[in-house]
């Protein structure tokens, strides 16, 4: 159904957004900005397309490993925590040098 939508088979110059994530203990966070397949960099000025936040700060480690964790949550909780996706935008975009 996805196939076409693989990175496995589209050339990765031919990517219309590309997607980037960060994560700390409370919050993963993940922009999806522009694609310069030329440049195989976002297209400058970088302004997200959309973006994600997903909230683990109930994720509680369980036993030999992480089994408490919710590592799939699966609710965008960008609009309810605005500040907290624009802090995180501004920490991804320091992490992979995104102009």
């Amino acid at each position: 159904m996805y196939d076409d939508a693989c990175i496995h088979v589209v050339e990765r110059t031919a990517f219309p957004l590309m997607g980037y994530t960060i994560r700390n203990a409370s919050w993963r966070f993940t922009a999806f900005f522009p694609w310069d397949g030329a440049a195989l960099a976002p297209v400058a000025p970088a302004v997200p397309r959309s973006v994600q936040l997903y909230d683990h700060r109930g994720d509680v480690p369980g036993g030999s490993g992480f089994e408490g964790a919710d590592f799939y949550e699966d609710v965008n909780v960008a609009g309810a925590f605005p500040g907290v996706a624009e802090e995180l935008l501004g920490a991804l975009k320091a992490e992979f040098n995104i102009v």
